[in-house]
């Protein structure tokens, strides 16, 4: 473990919250301990490919446009905020650092209003305790924000009532839905959300592409890094109008549109429909015919693809857990003249490059990026060629 400067008063809550861990460290000290983690992991599994630096975050703090924020009313106090370290109890974290400010006053906004709505006594006091869970996401290019909230039983005065008093505090809330999670789970979200007030979806900038964000969209938590990440993969992939590309686990279609600004065709694969409907919508949004989108599993690229289609290029951004052996030996089996891997666990993706290396594809380039800072968690693009 390098030296690291230990860094006060960078958080009120980081003792109790853990979403943090690192904040306590200088900036330059996270960044040493991602790039040793990223070594450990890689190193052993390449031959002539070097690490180059981890890219630091611009900004390192204030950057998360994404909050799922726990609420507990308890007599006339209320709490909004995440999970106090080892168990369920709520801390008030209104003020995060990490978060974009436009989340904090929000998530301030939420609490004063539910604070209003308590101090009127019962029913409404009942009612408000009904309030799960606050989703805030914003838009950093536009400055606007998009808030869910997630009911233990459905309340519609309650919801219209926090839509008002939110919009009222915070103009920059222009959308507001409603999500219904009655069971003992620990995900947020219930199985069907409903539009309450405004735009359906949020409207943002990621690079030169705009994109639409519905409530449960999976996106990165810092909006710059993934323009930056976007834009390495696309000089890496050095696509020509006459190539197609393939990208596997597309979500909402940032890569792919990146990747069709210079291919001839690029496809993007995802098992989520509702991330396809908002990867449609979001190369229609930019103008770019030559996307298209297909709901499949990775696994099974023989459904997705003709005989003939072979890309030049397949890119890859699966979750934590990795890609299957199957997803890398049909993508292998495509003979593309390069492979692009986004991985968000420098674990898996070693052991993924194993697999690679044995059916004939070895890293040619390794890119850490610093996609959470303050966490100990670490993006890494690897650019592998054909042997």
């Amino acid at each position: 473990m390098p030296n690291v400067e230990i860094k006060a008063g960078s958080c009120s809550q980081s003792r109790e919250c853990t979403g943090c861990p690192l904040i306590h460290l200088d900036y330059e000290a996270q960044l040493k301990l991602k790039e040793e983690q990223v070594r450990s992991f890689l190193e052993p599994h390449l031959q002539r490919a070097s690490i180059l630096p981890v890219q630091p975050a611009d900004p390192p703090l204030g950057y998360r446009a994404t909050a799922k924020l726990s609420v507990r009313t308890i007599g006339e106090k209320v709490i909004v905020g995440l999970f106090r370290t080892g168990s369920h109890e709520v801390i008030d974290t209104t003020d995060c650092p990490a978060h974009h400010p436009l989340v904090n006053g929000v998530a301030m906004a939420i609490k004063e209003e539910l604070q209003r709505i308590v101090r009127r006594g019962e029913p409404f006091k009942k009612s408000a305790t009904r309030l799960r869970h606050a989703v805030i996401r914003v838009s950093p290019a536009f400055g606007k924000s998009m808030v869910t909230f997630v009911l233990r039983e459905d309340d519609d005065r309650l919801v219209k009532t926090l839509s008002k008093g939110v919009n009222r505090r915070v103009p920059a809330v222009v959308s507001v839905h409603k999500n219904l999670n009655t069971g003992p789970t620990s995900q947020v979200f219930g199985p069907e959300t409903k539009l309450v007030w405004g735009y359906p979806d949020l409207l943002d900038r990621i690079g030169p592409d705009r994109i639409l964000l519905s409530p449960v969209s999976f996106f990165q938590a810092h909006h710059g890094q993934a323009a930056w990440i976007y834009a390495l993969v696309r000089r890496w992939a050095e696509l020509k109008p006459s190539d197609s590309a393939l990208d596997l686990y597309c979500g909402v279609g940032g890569i792919t549109m990146s990747l069709a600004r210079d291919a001839g065709m690029a496809l993007g694969v995802e098992a989520s429909a509702e991330a396809v409907r908002d990867a449609k919508r979001n190369a229609g949004l930019n103008s770019l015919e030559n996307c298209r989108f297909r709901v499949a599993d990775a696994a099974h690229l023989g459904k997705v693809l003709g005989k003939r289609e072979m890309p030049a290029v397949v890119t890859l951004n699966p979750p934590r857990s990795g890609a299957a052996v199957e997803v890398l030996k049909q993508a292998a089996q495509l003979e593309p003249r390069s492979i692009i891997y986004v991985s968000c666990s420098p674990e898996t993706l070693a052991r993924d490059l194993q697999v690679l290396a044995r059916i004939g594809f070895r890293a040619a380039q390794v890119q850490p990026v610093d996609m959470f800072p303050q966490t100990p968690h670490v993006e890494t693009v690897v650019q592998l060629r054909r042997n």
